[in-house]
């Protein structure tokens, strides 16, 4: 896997932890080019709690 920047190693762990979701708040900053084929959702924070809380 190539990544643009070094900083997106979390994108990685994602893959290898079989992740659905990233829950960052730099969402623009992701690199979908690798992770969208993976169907590994980029999701900001403020959108990730209201959503458990509802599962909940």
């Amino acid at each position: 896997m190539t990544l643009p920047d070094a900083g997106d190693r979390h994108a990685a762990a994602a893959m290898g932890g079989r992740a659905d979701a990233i829950v960052t708040a730099t969402v623009g900053d992701d690199p979908m080019d690798v992770l969208g084929p993976l169907d590994i959702e980029v999701v900001h924070p403020d959108d990730f709690l209201p959503d458990q809380l509802d599962l909940a």
